[in-house]
């Protein structure tokens, strides 16, 4: 992410209009938080991985509506 000036928010990487869309941003950040540690544990990235961390991953793959979730 670059700085950006006072005031100004910051865009979400590659907003898709799935989930980003759809949902508020902290619905997001939960479902990324969670797959982080399904990443971190040897789940298989549903991406491309390329040269990214784990945070990086899950948070395209939710953008992306490459997982599934339910709301409870």
């Amino acid at each position: 992410m670059s700085a950006t000036a006072p005031g100004v928010p910051l865009a979400w990487p590659e907003a898709s209009p799935g989930i980003a869309s759809g949902h508020n941003r902290f619905l997001v950040a939960n479902i990324a938080f969670r797959r982080v540690h399904q990443l971190q544990y040897g789940a298989r990235a549903r991406v491309d991985r390329g040269n990214h961390k784990p945070t990086r991953i899950a948070l395209l793959e939710t953008l992306a509506d490459a997982i599934s979730w339910t709301a409870d």
